[in-house]
């Protein structure tokens, strides 16, 4: 699952049933209710479409653009920025200030938990 549980188990279960748990996710099985799989199947494809449609939004990005937001999203400011990629601090506020806009954006922390929360920190480090 997302956060890495193995099993869901309601509260009221019986003994022998959370018993017969743990021995199901030693084996490495997976239990999730079946009155709670439509939700989570539909939960994870929602997600998959997110991550997808960010890594499209990306695509649109210069590579120096992505460079200038894996940095963001490591936590550089525009000084740091410049000095990583040997730019000027205003060349290095363009790239932030034309990434977000294409990104649709509004700051530099909007585009740092972007990167974080849809999974494309990878994506930006194979440039």
């Amino acid at each position: 699952m997302c956060a890495g549980a193995s099993a869901y188990l309601t509260n009221g279960k019986p003994l022998s049933e959370l018993i017969a748990a743990i021995r199901a996710v030693h084996r490495g099985e997976t239990l999730v209710p079946p009155e709670m799989v439509g939700g989570l199947l539909a939960h994870l494809i929602r997600r998959r479409r997110e991550i997808e449609s960010s890594q499209k939004s990306i695509e649109c990005l210069t590579s120096r653009e992505k460079e200038v937001l894996l940095l963001l999203s490591e936590g550089a400011n525009n000084a740091a920025i410049a000095q990583s990629l040997v730019i000027s601090p205003q060349t290095a506020r363009t790239h932030v200030q034309n990434l977000l806009a294409k990104l649709g954006m509004h700051s530099r922390l909007e585009a740092a938990a972007f990167v974080l929360q849809n999974g494309v920190h990878d994506d930006l480090a194979l440039i």
